[in-house]
């Protein structure tokens, strides 16, 4: 106590001087504390009045700054786990990228904030990577650098204390480091289920992907760009894809269409979640829009019958014939055996080996009379179709009806079949007749005629000249 003073007096109000929390309270001492018995509400500012009196009774009166009470913690924030300070929330980090954090939401209607603090471990409220630091007021902080140890989860928690020295705490949903790229995969050239060597449009552009992975981050996203060399993008810039195995455009830009006679690449860039990425280029393609050639036409095989388009079995049938593409060369061929005329045999097209030229169609029942037609079709690796047909093939396998020679007959009917100067001979010429040969299928089509000295002889043929 100061010399002359005797006594001190002091109250607690919600104004200056006022007393209304507690009475004036005498103590000889120069500091007190007092029990408000709960009246003290949180966020309710408060006055202290103190009055010191000297020995002759005169007093002096202070009276304190506001004091406002606060009781409670500030509200929980939101904490992400960012690359810098307007980023969003990240889940995984490269060993080259700093561990940073970002924070908000945390709020003090009472007293405001007073500082924050952070710290970095393996699970919430841990401190076992790095220990707590104060960081003030600001709300992003980047750490140090650190020896992170990928695959781990590593948690920030920052602590938001106010003026009071209340504090709470929350927690980012953790960042993994992931140090290695995706594994590479393989593209595939064109949208089939087989990599294409040519295609015949040059609006169109597709691939397919498979194999890219990582098991450490996942991934995130593709790219993919077209060009004519290997990486390039002279075609197509880089466009950025979903988490997808397939793309295709209908037309590059600026309407620009695919260079023929030049290999075409396309390259898949595959990022992971942390950002890193891994590429693979497919082998190429090239464009063909030419059609194969029909350098010889579908025949029948010349040991089918001694006539053209027509066949004496009706079992099998023996065709030939040749296809070339000297730009993409013939992938596959189909065949197929159908009726034209009064055949009632049908046979689908079936696909045949690419190297042949001539094939047999076996285990038919073809009928005498019909005619059929065989179609082969022969496609380019580009996709393009040739075709060519048969004339009509007619079956006979039957010899024509055996007639007679034109000789005079005592037949009852009365039948003149001699006719002047026919069956007669000199010594120098023979002349004969005949009739009654027909064939109901494919009708005649020449006589032979043989002389000899015994019967189905030839010997004179070669003396005899025949009219």
């Amino acid at each position: 106590m100061e010399s002359g003073i005797s006594q001190f007096m002091w109250t607690i109000g919600s104004r200056p001087g006022h007393q209304d929390i507690m009475k004036y309270t005498t103590t000889p001492m120069d500091c007190a504390e007092a029990n408000t018995n709960g009246m003290l509400l949180d966020g309710h500012t408060y006055f202290v009045t103190v009055k010191a009196i000297n020995g002759a009774g005169l007093s002096t009166t202070i009276i304190s700054r506001p004091v406002t009470v606060d009781a409670t913690p500030p509200s929980v924030g939101h904490v992400i786990d960012v690359l810098d300070s307007d980023g969003d929330d990240v889940d995984y980090i490269t060993n080259q990228s700093p561990l940073s954090v970002r924070w908000q939401g945390f709020h003090d209607p009472h007293s405001s904030m007073k500082y924050y603090t952070v710290k970095v471990g393996t699970c919430d409220d841990c401190d076992d990577m790095i220990p707590e630091i104060k960081t003030g007021l600001s709300q992003f902080f980047t750490f140090p650098k650190s020896k992170l140890v990928p695959g781990t989860k590593y948690i920030t928690t920052v602590t938001g204390c106010n003026m009071a020295d209340m504090c709470t705490s929350a927690f980012s949903d953790g960042v993994i480091v992931d140090v290695t790229a995706p594994i590479v995969g393989r593209v595939q050239d064109g949208t089939k289920d087989l990599d294409i060597e040519y295609q015949a449009t040059r609006k169109f552009i597709g691939a397919k992907w498979h194999g890219f992975r990582d098991t450490e981050s996942g991934i995130e996203r593709y790219e993919w760009r077209v060009g004519t060399t290997t990486g390039g993008d002279e075609l197509l810039k880089a466009q950025e894809l979903p988490v997808v195995e397939l793309a295709y455009r209908s037309n590059l830009p600026d309407n620009k269409l695919l260079p023929v006679n030049t290999a075409i690449y396309i390259t898949v860039r595959c990022y992971n979640k942390a950002g890193l990425y891994s590429e693979a280029t497919s082998n190429g393609f090239m464009i063909d829009t030419t059609l194969p050639v029909v350098t010889k036409k579908v025949v029948l095989s010349s040991y089918s019958s001694i006539l053209s388009s027509t066949v004496i079995s009706k079992s099998s049938i023996e065709i030939e014939w040749k296809f070339t593409d000297d730009e993409s060369d013939i992938e596959r061929q189909y065949i197929s055996l159908s009726p034209h005329l009064l055949g009632d045999f049908n046979a689908t097209a079936i696909e045949i080996p690419s190297v042949l030229t001539k094939y047999t169609f076996s285990s038919l029942d073809l009928h005498d009379g019909s005619k059929y037609k065989v179609k082969v079709v022969g496609c380019n690796l580009a996709g393009l179709c040739q075709s060519s047909i048969t004339d009509d093939i007619t079956v006979d396998s039957t010899p024509p009806t055996r007639g007679t020679f034109a000789v005079d007959t005592s037949h009852a009917a009365g039948l003149i079949r001699d006719k002047i100067e026919w069956n007669s001979w000199t010594i120098n010429s023979i002349n004969i007749g005949w009739l009654g040969f027909a064939d109901l299928h494919t009708g005649i089509s020449e006589y032979r005629v043989a002389v000899g000295t015994k019967p189905f002889f030839t010997d004179l043929n070669k003396v005899i000249n025949w009219m």
